[in-house]
């Protein structure tokens, strides 16, 4: 089995607790985050599997900087997560024999 996840994440509203809270309190204007998760799964037989997921975040940011510091500055980047690999079975099995 293969597979493709697909999230995005748009972070431009600024909270403080439950609440609404102004822009000028916070120097990031916006995070905008795609998550691509692609994943494969191979059953050896029907008891053993081995797994893998290989994850890549495309992220763009703007916050306040430069060199007066009050500049807009925008930011992309992008990059592979952590990939993960697994191995696992069904379980193991006691055979039980009636006399």
């Amino acid at each position: 089995m293969v597979y493709v996840n697909y999230d995005y994440q748009d972070q431009d509203r600024n909270w403080s607790g439950t609440s609404s809270a102004p822009a000028a309190n916070n120097g990031d204007k916006e995070i905008r985050t795609d998550f691509v998760t692609v994943g494969l799964q191979y059953m050896f037989d029907r008891s053993w599997g081995l797994s893998v997921e290989v994850p890549y975040d495309d992220r763009y940011f703007k916050t306040t900087g430069g060199a007066s510091g009050t500049d807009i500055v925008a930011l992309n980047w992008a990059s592979l997560g952590d990939i993960e690999l697994k191995a696992f079975t069904r379980g193991f099995h006691r055979i039980c024999r009636l006399a």
